[in-house]
């Protein structure tokens, strides 16, 4: 059977809103302030009772073991939100799609003819969804096998250990965590070291959006944003063969296909800055013990993104550069809710983060790019930090996970825990890495 999930990305206007009743989402109501939620907890431990952010942060005593990218931990993944953007003559599509088990092409071009749409356009959805699919079912070893091969290839792009750590810095690691590991707390905004350090949060500058769900907060210092933007933009000039950041997204890069940049950057960076300003601002209280981290890029042919929630408890999406009009974050609130207020945010200010819980709905509107329209010499022209003749807007997005949460109360995406693949939740650390190592060896052995 078809399941409709997700919504069109401008439902007053799309055609594919009004195709069938069974293609609109049910009406949502309020719900009751303790009711419990399987993809957050209840309402009143994720979202503060006063609608301000609490007044500490709780570093926690115990060492919080960070577990990098893990695999493909539910297996939602392979029967849900597809989405698909395309027009012809007859129909036009911007929209998610899900399904009661594994798509197949025959079965799915029936369902589309079902629902109304035209044969053309249902070959095209069913063959996109039927291509997807296999991609997201290889996932896992693909990823492996771009990863393996990168670190051996090229040395050169890898992610080099924190400098001029600040000792001082209030981390959450292990007392065995070694120096290659620690925060690099050089690269953040001067307000940040001093919120998370010293407890100066009303220096800090952090922008309330909507009340203890959504906040601008400044992370990251210009210069480490050209920092970021010159390695990532070095991997692209090396590497051919990346995988795309996410199933929306089909331009940036993964951060874990980049050598030693997840034990160098991400974990560190989540373990020690994220988990905080989750407590901090989202009373998320939860340890985010694993991620999923990449940047995002902009220009004419990929100009905006449509709604949609994260996969992810918390999330952070960081402005690293560009020259661009447009390109407005949108956010409609809680996705159980419904007649929330829409708050647009021009995020266009480099270094600032939008630290969100991952169950907002959000949009980024069109891009409209202000760059240099010269061919002279275009790669030469290309500036450190994505002003000219570049991608129009780069992001760095964080999608920071929680092992207890997904466990306890379901995953984000279908809000169950039937699905959950513990093997990969709940391996102990030692046993996970046993059990990748093996698994990266078959790789390399099956790749060679």
């Amino acid at each position: 059977r078809f399941l409709f999930r997700g919504w069109p990305m401008d439902p007053s206007s799309s055609k594919s809103s009004s195709k069938s009743s069974s293609q609109e989402s049910p009406p949502k109501k309020k719900r009751p302030a303790q009711e419990d939620d399987a993809m957050g907890g209840t309402a009143s431990k994720r979202h503060l009772a006063s609608g301000t952010p609490s007044t500490s942060v709780v570093v926690p005593s115990a060492a919080l073991t960070m577990r990098g990218q893990l695999r493909r931990d539910c297996d939602c993944f392979l029967q849900s939100n597809y989405f698909i953007r395309g027009d012809d003559a007859e129909d036009t599509v911007d929209r998610h799609f899900a399904f009661e088990e594994p798509p197949t092409l025959g079965r799915t071009i029936g369902m589309m003819l079902e629902e109304g749409y035209s044969l053309a356009t249902s070959k095209m959805i069913a063959s996109t969804i039927q291509a997807e699919f296999e991609r997201r079912s290889a996932l896992d070893a693909t990823h492996l096998k771009r990863k393996l091969r990168n670190a051996a290839a090229h040395p050169e792009l890898a992610w080099p250990p924190a400098v001029l750590h600040d000792t001082s810095g209030p981390s959450s690691s292990s007392p065995d965590t070694s120096e290659e590991e620690q925060c690099d707390w050089s690269g953040l905004d001067p307000r940040l070291v001093r919120a998370l350090r010293d407890g100066d949060w009303a220096g800090l500058g952090a922008v309330e959006l909507r009340p203890g769900r959504v906040y601008a907060v400044p992370i990251f210092a210009e210069a480490f944003c050209d920092v970021l933007l010159a390695r990532l933009r070095a991997f692209k000039d090396a590497v051919a063969d990346r995988s795309r950041p996410n199933s929306m997204n089909s331009k940036g890069v993964l951060l874990d296909e980049i050598p030693s940049a997840t034990e160098h950057f991400t974990n560190p960076f989540v373990r020690d800055v994220v988990n905080p300003l989750a407590r901090r601002f989202l009373g998320f209280r939860d340890p985010l013990d694993h991620h999923r981290a990449f940047s995002v890029e902009y220009d004419a042919s990929e100009r905006d993104l449509a709604l949609h929630f994260d996969n992810a408890e918390v999330t952070l999406n960081v402005h690293l550069g560009g020259s661009f009009a447009g390109g407005r974050l949108e956010l409609r609130g809680d996705k159980h809710l419904s007649g929330e207020p829409v708050v647009s945010y021009a995020n266009d200010r480099r270094g600032v983060g939008v630290l969100h819980l991952g169950d907002e709905l959000h949009r980024a509107t069109p891009v409209m790019s202000s760059m240099s329209s010269s061919d002279d010499d275009d790669e030469a022209a290309d500036d450190a930090d994505g002003t000219t003749n570049g991608p129009s807007r780069v992001n760095l997005v964080v999608w920071a996970r929680s092992t207890q949460a997904r466990v306890t109360r379901g995953c984000p995406m279908c809000g169950s825990t039937k699905y959950l693949r513990r093997d990969v939740l709940l391996a102990p650390p030692a046993a996970a890495q046993e059990a990748n190592d093996e698994h990266d060896a078959q790789v390399e052995a099956s790749s060679s």
